[in-house]
């Protein structure tokens, strides 16, 4: 017969994961905090639509390259990029995901997602940094992100 199992007589606390990140390029630092579900799903579609007409166009390019005849270069065959709508897409992804995790000292939105497209321009090192931080934080796997 199985244990019986010990039930919980109230949830345990919850808190999200949250660290202060240098951000010299703005004059001093930011808090990142992980993202909530809702968060997480809503920044994940921004980048599933910027990525998901690339990897399938991708598997296309594969396929094509296996099935040339033994010998055939396959230099003649150009793998598909990002098209100009995909990368807005995932810079959306990245200013979604940054205006719902990088706040400052009162717990305020630093910025918003239009502001965040600005400092993206200005800023580009800082966006990165930033965005591996709450990727990170958010249980993403950064590895992943960045190889695609």
């Amino acid at each position: 017969m199985a244990a019986e199992l010990k039930l919980l007589q109230a949830g345990p606390v919850l808190q999200l994961r949250q660290e202060t990140v240098d951000a010299a390029e703005l004059g001093g630092a930011v808090i990142a905090r992980g993202l909530k579900g809702s968060e997480l799903f809503a920044v994940q579609t921004y980048r599933q639509q910027a990525l998901g007409r690339l990897r399938q166009a991708q598997a296309q390019h594969a396929r094509l390259i296996a099935a040339l005849p033994e010998g055939t270069p396959a230099d003649n065959f150009e793998a598909p990029s990002m098209t100009f709508e995909e990368l807005r897409f995932y810079g959306l992804y990245i200013s979604h995901m940054l205006a719902a995790s990088i706040t400052v000292a009162n717990g305020m939105a630093l910025y918003t997602v239009d502001e965040w497209e600005l400092c993206a321009a200005e800023h580009p090192g800082l966006v990165d940094r930033l965005q591996v931080v709450v990727e990170r934080l958010s249980g993403m796997n950064s590895e992943d992100v960045r190889k695609n």
